[in-house]
């Protein structure tokens, strides 16, 4: 299950990161934290249905909900 996944650490990087998302973005510190591990990662889409279906990260991550056209 997790062939072709890379695991990623949670560095002081990765937080100092995290922090300076959530400030900008105005999303909770655990979404922060997923959402700079994602860009740090060089992910380009993230599956949530907690943020805002449509945000762009940095121009370079795009937030998804996957359940959007079942919520209508």
């Amino acid at each position: 299950m997790t062939q072709g996944c890379e695991i990623l650490p949670v560095s002081l990087e990765t937080l100092e990161y995290a922090v300076k998302l959530r400030d900008r973005y105005l999303i909770s510190f655990w979404d922060s934290l997923i959402v700079a591990s994602a860009v740090l990662g060089d992910a380009t889409i993230l599956y949530s249905e907690d943020m805002q279906d449509g945000l762009i990260i940095n121009n370079s991550l795009q937030v998804i909900n996957p359940f959007k056209d079942l919520n209508s």
